[in-house]
């Protein structure tokens, strides 16, 4: 047994309980053996209780746990009333082994003299843990003296040294909870520490707590007032939480309480103290803590102080606030104390995050104003001492809003609100908020919680506190123009900019949580989303009255947007409102939960919100823009369009439901009558944005709407004529395909910088080019965008607008930069942006004349003439110093005028040339889109396992050969690589099984006049590796449809034929284009290898 005592000093921690454990079994197997034996087994038992005692003095390692644990379980058993007699020992036996063993002499070093202090407390430890002191199952004292002695040495060991007070208390609060004490010793023990003066330290605290939890209403009686006050909450009443702040500080060297005569710690503790624990959980054992009235949470911007003195518990709030907030983090605060408070919140955090219930009840409580002070003071300067804890109460938080979204709202409303700042993320250089908000996409109520409080932060950016109208402060709505004096004038001017600010700062967080992808889209929030953009980006809302207010009310919290929504906030609203709309359209059906627009049953976004317009409208609401009546005419004509497009789509959605067989026919009708009911809203939503060419687009989409769907325009009931038709060059009006209006349509939505338009047209695209609508004009009008010049004439001929200064001769830059389009990299781009020496850029700059202008008009100012060569300067007679002040300033602005004139020719042609390669850029861009729109035609014609349409020859014989040309001509990479892109695509999907290449929709004799048009411009050259791959995938994808179309030997040696012609041709010239290029030979070659290899993949 002698050899288990060794490896209780280990620190190890599996290996000291492995050691204890089994010499704890051996020494309790004496004890029960029998004492009639030889003195043994006694001698061992009482060598044993006489080593464990001195090995808790040990300072070896960790000797003292692993002593303290065999000890505290070997009294357990020793101590019972039938051992004590059977083996001669008592409580009186082991305290006086322990005085013994734990005596204080002079000659001990001070480590000697700790660790005797030590082995004494943990030796009272284990015998009030071992239970020997009480009856077990009875709760009461079963040796009321030893008991009385035990506990006056613990309580005397913390008056004699304070840093054994908190583990000695702690002793006595875990012997409570362990084995349960009768009220009259809990009145006991607490009489022996009022005795000592520890009432008013933090161990006294957590007692009184503690005894209070165990026996309700004995503390009360017990004390009778002399400690706490008459009441039920002693310390944690309202009147006692200043002197518990002052209690709990644990303020280091100075006295514990007022007049309690005890010594502070001396030595400060990194760990938070047992006493927060049984502060918590008398707040966790209230139903709930008592929540604040409005009128209560503010007073003059700040918390209120609670003054009335109750004899309950005082409010979490109240006590966070007086006892935490004002004592941890208040400025005055030392960092140790700071660190303290900064463990108590992570503590609480990681509370509520294993304990969600609590989560109302504390969390809106722990954000105030000194905390968050020093939260953005520490967090925001990596070189403060507490930054790593600032960074670990941020993380803790992050921690908590992933594990319980439902906790969100109170940590956001705590950042930015009340003693939060909407700047918080921007103070601290984190993006605490921007990381929060996306989590809360796990919880439907959390998300709308949440955009609730940014549509209050939106409608009240500055909230006006109590009593600010009487002390006589600026109101918000004060218009800046108003009498008062400058610095009035400013701050009217700073408050709007705050305001303005704060909306769109809002807006912009309710933008995010649209974009984020954590859960789903649910009306409970969505809708409100909407619905709050709409209402605030068209309506002026200064008054909610009559019907308007039984909708905008419910949309803005039924208040009043105050100070009043200026247009510019307007025109961002709006603009938050097509981004969300955007982004809802994109979604698929899984990513939306019970939300407007997820089917085709389901109202479409774009349509709910007009809707939303129309409807406040209709209850009295005043637009922000006005109408002239022919505006108004159109606008109701268009709606009118509108609703009867959706009833028909409904109808034929219910019909589909009650007959399966007519869901698949009608399905194309249905997504068809969606993708106008999109066009209709959007267009309409243009028209309440006050877009100009809104209007001309209704028309057109009337006479598209009517020849699409087979319906014939009518003249609306307020007498609106009808759409007139267009009319060929020859005057004569030509029914004009209806997928070239469409396509009209969708490319002037294309050429507007907003993704809105850009995924509506893309949407409404995709859902024509899977049908018989879009035809051969449309592909044209496709094909034209493509093959405009990437030039300002180019934008001018796409866009009508008119250009400043720059003339027909740009058109000579454009050729140059089409011909020179051989390199493959972005450096190409730059050479053809930049003009070169035979440009009209030299002929810019400012000529002889200008410069002999110039200095004629300043000589003339200065009274100054050129001193010609061989001529000697004369000075003029009268100089500078005979001039006048006035004179002089009126010099110094005639001079700044002839500068400013100077300086704006110096920069003209700078400005031409920018305006010259921003065109280019628009265009290039628009053609990017168009190619997209392309793509999305392969895909929808071949892709997806779909039948062939009977276009396949169509797109060869339109699209291919106008591709390969572009693809030559055009300066820019990225085109040529998005075109051969969409080459693949074709080929790839249109080579399948059930896609036949659809030959018999196009004359046999196009596709061969297709063929040859493809070798004549893979023998022009000039456009690099990629153009040789794209002309031999077109060649080879013509011949693999003439082969379908027509068998027999001739279509063979006809096609090899014209390969064998485009050979002789190269062969011949020696080269591409004339004249042999090092790396153009290996690019043909491939052209004529392609064709080797396919036709020996297929023979």
């Amino acid at each position: 047994m002698l050899h288990l005592y060794k490896p209780l000093t280990s620190s190890d921690p599996t290996v000291r309980l492995r050691a204890a454990s089994e010499l704890t079994s051996q020494l309790l197997a004496l004890v029960g053996s029998d004492s009639t034996a030889p003195a043994r087994p006694k001698d061992e038992l009482h060598y044993a209780l006489t080593r464990l005692i001195r090995g808790l003095a040990s300072g070896h390692e960790s000797a003292r746990f692993g002593f303290a644990v065999v000890l505290t379980e070997y009294l357990s058993t020793l101590l019972l009333p039938q051992n004590q007699l059977k083996w001669a020992v008592s409580v009186e036996l082991v305290l006086g082994l322990v005085h013994k063993h734990m005596e204080i002499t002079e000659h001990l070093s001070r480590l000697e003299e700790r660790d005797r202090w030590l082995g004494r407390l943990f030796g009272l430890k284990a015998i009030i843990m071992s239970g020997c002191l009480f009856q077990a199952g009875e709760g009461g004292v079963s040796q009321e003296r030893e008991f009385r002695t035990v506990i006056s040495e613990i309580l005397d060991l913390g008056r004699e040294k304070s840093w054994l007070r908190e583990p000695g208390m702690w002793t006595v609060v875990a012997a409570t909870r362990k084995f349960g004490w009768k009220e009259s010793y809990v009145g006991i023990v607490w009489m022996m520490v009022v005795e000592r003066n520890l009432a008013k330290t933090s161990e006294g605290v957590g007692v009184w707590l503690c005894f209070e939890e165990l026996c309700p209403g004995t503390m009360g009686e017990v004390e009778e007032g002399k400690v706490w006050g008459e009441g039920r909450g002693g310390p944690l009443m309202g009147g006692n939480l200043p002197v518990v702040a002052r209690v709990l500080k644990e303020s280091g060297g100075k006295k514990g309480g007022k007049g309690s005569g005890v010594g502070g710690k001396g030595v400060w503790n990194p760990k938070l103290h047992w006493v927060w624990d049984e502060i918590i959980r008398v707040y966790l054992a209230q139903d709930s803590a008592t929540p604040e009235t409005a009128e209560e949470k503010k007073k003059g911007g700040k918390e209120k102080k609670f003054s009335n003195v109750t004899d309950s518990i005082a409010p979490f709030s109240q006590f966070w606030l007086i006892v935490v907030d004002e004592s941890f983090f208040s400025a005055s605060s030392s960092e140790e104390r700071k660190f303290h408070g900064f463990l108590l919140l992570i503590k609480l955090f990681k509370l509520l995050t294993s304990a969600p219930q609590y989560i109302p009840t504390l969390l809106p409580h722990l954000f105030t104003r000194n905390l968050l002070r020093c939260i953005i003071n520490h967090l925001s300067d990596p070189s403060r001492y507490l930054h790593k804890s600032a960074e670990k109460t941020i993380s803790t938080i992050q921690q908590l809003a992933t594990a319980q979204p439902s906790s969100i709202p109170y940590i956001v409303k705590g950042l930015v609100l009340g003693n939060g700042t909407t700047r918080f993320d921007q103070l601290t250089k984190a993006k605490t908020v921007e990381k929060l908000l996306p989590l809360a996409g796990e919880s439907e109520d959390a998300l709308r919680e949440v955009v609730e409080m940014f549509r209050d932060i939106i409608v009240t950016p500055l909230l006006t506190k109590p009593g600010k109208a009487a002390d006589g402060e600026d109101d918000p709505n004060t218009d800046e123009s108003a009498g008062g004096d400058d610095d009035q004038k400013e701050n009217i001017k700073a408050a709007k900019r705050e305001e303005e600010s704060k909306r769109q700062w809002a807006a912009d967080q309710i933008l995010s949580l649209v974009r984020s992808g954590r859960g789903k889209k649910h009306d409970a929030w969505a809708v409100l989303v909407v619905e709050l953009f709409a209402v605030l980006g068209h309506f002026d809302v200064t008054q909610l009255t009559g019907g308007t207010k039984s909708i905008a009310s419910l949309v803005l919290g039924g208040t009043v947007p105050v100070p009043k929504v200026s247009e510019a906030s307007r025109s961002m609203f709006r603009a938050r409102l097509s981004s969300v709309l955007g982004h809802l359209l994109s979604l698929k059906m899984e990513e939306v939960g019970d939300a407007v627009g997820a089917g085709l049953d389901r109202d479409t976004w774009p349509y709910r919100t007009v809707r939303i317009v129309r409807e406040v409208m209709a209850a009295g609401g005043v637009l922000a823009m006005e109408f002239d009546e022919q505006l108004e005419e159109a606008v109701e004509s268009g709606w009118g369009k509108l609703e009867s497009i959706r009833a028909k789509r409904a109808r034929i959605v219910s019909k589909m439901a009650a007959n399966e067989k007519e869901e698949k026919q009608r399905a194309s009708e249905t997504s068809q009558l969606q993708a106008f009911e999109l066009l209709y809203s959007l267009v309409l939503l243009q028209t309440y944005n006050g877009d100009s060419d809104a209007v001309e687009l209704l028309e057109e989409l009337e006479v598209c709407y009517g020849r699409i769907v087979k319906e014939t325009p009518k003249a609306s009931e307020g007498g609106r004529k009808k759409a007139p038709a267009k009319e060929t060059p020859t005057g004569e009006e030509d029914n004009v395909d209806a997928s070239a209006i469409l396509v009209d349509l969708i490319l002037s939505f294309l050429a507007k910088p907003s993704v809105l338009l850009r995924k509506i047209a893309g949407t409404v695209w995709s859902r024509f080019v899977g049908t018989s609508v879009v035809g051969k004009p449309a592909l044209d009008a496709l094909m034209e965008i493509l093959e405009t010049k990437e030039s300002f004439i180019g934008q001018q001929a796409l866009f009508d607008k008119e250009g400043e200064g720059v003339g027909e001769d740009d058109d000579d830059d454009d050729l140059e930069m089409d011909s020179d389009v051989e390199e493959e990299d972005d450096e190409s781009d730059d050479d053809m942006a930049t003009p070169t020496s035979g440009s009209d850029e030299e002929t810019d700059l400012p000529t002889d004349d200008e410069t002999t202008r110039f200095e004629e008009a300043l000589g003339k100012a200065l009274k100054t003439k050129k001193v010609l060569p061989g001529q000697k300067d004369e000075l003029e007679s009268d100089s500078d110093a005979d001039m006048t002040d006035s004179e002089m300033m009126g010099l110094d602005e005639h001079l700044s005028i002839i500068f400013r004139e100077r300086l704006k020719k110096l920069r003209a042609p700078l400005s031409k040339k920018k305006e010259r390669v921003d065109a280019r850029e628009n265009v290039i861009v628009f053609k990017g889109k168009v190619i997209e729109l392309l793509e999305g035609y392969v895909r929808g014609r071949f892709g997806g396992g779909r039948e062939a349409l009977g276009d396949g020859g169509l797109f060869l014989t339109c699209i291919v050969p106008r591709f390969l040309a572009v693809m030559r001509i055009t300066g820019k990479l990225q085109l040529r690589e998005k075109i051969a892109g969409v080459l693949r695509l074709f080929v790839r999907e249109a080579g399948k099984d059930n896609n036949a290449g659809g030959t018999e929709a196009v004359d046999i004799e196009e596709l061969w006049k297709t063929l040859m048009g493809i070798h004549e411009e893979v023998l022009k050259g000039g456009g690099g590796v990629g153009h040789t791959a794209a002309c031999s995938m077109g060649s080879i994808a013509v011949v693999k449809a003439l082969l379908k179309a027509q068998q027999g030997i001739e279509v063979v040696e006809r096609i090899t034929g014209v390969y064998a012609g485009t050979m002789a041709k190269w062969l011949l010239s020696g080269g591409v284009g004339g004249g042999a290029q090092a790396g153009n030979t290996l690019q043909i070659q491939s052209f004529f290898t392609d064709f080797v290899g396919w036709g020996g993949s297929v023979r």
